[in-house]
Protein backbone atom coordinates (compact mmCIF):
# COMPACT_ATOMS: atom_id res chain seq x y z
CA UNK A 1 0.00 0.00 0.00
CA UNK A 2 0.81 3.26 -0.80
CA UNK A 3 1.91 6.52 2.10
CA UNK A 4 -1.25 8.39 1.64
CA UNK A 5 -3.68 4.92 2.14
CA UNK A 6 -1.67 3.78 5.14
CA UNK A 7 -1.89 7.13 6.81
CA UNK A 8 -5.90 7.26 5.37
CA UNK A 9 -5.91 3.85 7.64
CA UNK A 10 -4.36 5.25 10.52
CA UNK A 11 -6.40 8.54 10.82
CA UNK A 12 -9.65 6.27 10.30
CA UNK A 13 -8.52 3.88 13.04
CA UNK A 14 -7.64 6.78 15.01
CA UNK A 15 -11.70 8.11 14.79
CA UNK A 16 -13.24 5.23 15.34
CA UNK A 17 -11.18 4.71 18.68
CA UNK A 18 -11.22 8.19 20.09
CA UNK A 19 -14.18 9.33 18.72
CA UNK A 20 -16.70 6.55 17.46
CA UNK A 21 -16.09 4.16 20.71
CA UNK A 22 -16.51 7.17 22.72
CA UNK A 23 -19.47 8.06 21.34
CA UNK A 24 -20.66 4.36 21.31
CA UNK A 25 -19.79 3.81 25.10
CA UNK A 26 -17.38 0.88 23.64
CA UNK A 27 -14.76 1.03 26.32
CA UNK A 28 -13.38 -2.94 24.71
CA UNK A 29 -13.03 -1.44 21.64
CA UNK A 30 -14.72 -2.22 18.50
CA UNK A 31 -14.71 -4.46 15.34
CA UNK A 32 -15.35 -2.18 12.08
CA UNK A 33 -14.91 -2.38 8.44
CA UNK A 34 -11.05 -1.98 7.00
CA UNK A 35 -11.91 0.21 4.56
CA UNK A 36 -14.62 3.01 4.90
CA UNK A 37 -17.67 3.45 2.08
CA UNK A 38 -16.99 6.68 0.13
CA UNK A 39 -20.56 7.85 -1.15
CA UNK A 40 -19.93 11.08 -3.55
CA UNK A 41 -23.46 12.73 -4.70
CA UNK A 42 -23.46 15.77 -7.12
CA UNK A 43 -26.01 18.74 -6.95
CA UNK A 44 -28.85 17.70 -9.11
CA UNK A 45 -28.01 13.77 -9.24
CA UNK A 46 -31.21 11.50 -7.99
CA UNK A 47 -31.38 9.98 -5.31
CA UNK A 48 -29.77 6.23 -5.16
CA UNK A 49 -32.01 3.43 -3.75
CA UNK A 50 -34.91 3.99 -1.71
CA UNK A 51 -35.56 4.56 1.92
CA UNK A 52 -34.63 1.37 3.40
CA UNK A 53 -33.06 -0.23 6.38
CA UNK A 54 -30.01 -2.01 5.82
CA UNK A 55 -30.64 -5.50 7.35
CA UNK A 56 -33.09 -6.03 4.24
CA UNK A 57 -29.38 -6.15 2.65
CA UNK A 58 -28.06 -8.81 4.62
CA UNK A 59 -26.30 -6.44 7.25
CA UNK A 60 -26.54 -7.63 10.59
CA UNK A 61 -29.16 -5.76 13.23
CA UNK A 62 -26.44 -4.69 15.49
CA UNK A 63 -24.42 -2.98 13.00
CA UNK A 64 -23.98 0.97 13.50
CA UNK A 65 -23.63 3.36 10.21
CA UNK A 66 -21.62 6.29 11.00
CA UNK A 67 -21.89 8.68 8.67
CA UNK A 68 -19.61 12.25 7.76
CA UNK A 69 -20.39 14.45 5.37
CA UNK A 70 -17.87 16.31 4.24
CA UNK A 71 -20.35 19.62 3.28
CA UNK A 72 -23.18 20.99 5.10
CA UNK A 73 -26.30 19.06 4.50
CA UNK A 74 -29.99 20.07 4.93
CA UNK A 75 -32.87 19.72 3.18
CA UNK A 76 -32.74 18.09 -0.29
CA UNK A 77 -28.59 17.65 0.02
CA UNK A 78 -28.96 14.89 3.10
CA UNK A 79 -29.67 12.13 4.42
CA UNK A 80 -33.32 11.06 5.53
CA UNK A 81 -33.84 9.46 8.48
CA UNK A 82 -36.71 8.36 10.88
CA UNK A 83 -37.62 9.92 13.89
CA UNK A 84 -38.08 6.47 15.22
CA UNK A 85 -37.81 3.02 13.97
CA UNK A 86 -40.69 2.20 12.03
CA UNK A 87 -42.64 5.11 12.20
CA UNK A 88 -42.01 6.27 8.20
CA UNK A 89 -41.71 9.93 9.29
CA UNK A 90 -38.78 10.94 7.16
CA UNK A 91 -37.14 13.72 7.96
CA UNK A 92 -33.48 15.32 6.42
CA UNK A 93 -30.09 15.57 9.01
CA UNK A 94 -29.57 18.76 9.31
CA UNK A 95 -25.14 19.26 9.98
CA UNK A 96 -21.96 21.29 9.47
CA UNK A 97 -19.09 19.78 7.68
CA UNK A 98 -17.43 17.45 10.17
CA UNK A 99 -20.03 16.69 12.16
CA UNK A 100 -21.12 12.79 12.17
CA UNK A 101 -24.41 11.15 12.92
CA UNK A 102 -25.43 7.47 13.48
Amino acid sequence: PNEQAEAFRRLYGLFVDEVVAKELGCSNGLVYQRQPVLRCHTPGSKALGHPHRDELYNRQPWEVNIWLPLTPVYGNNSLWVESERGKEDMHPFELEWGRAVH
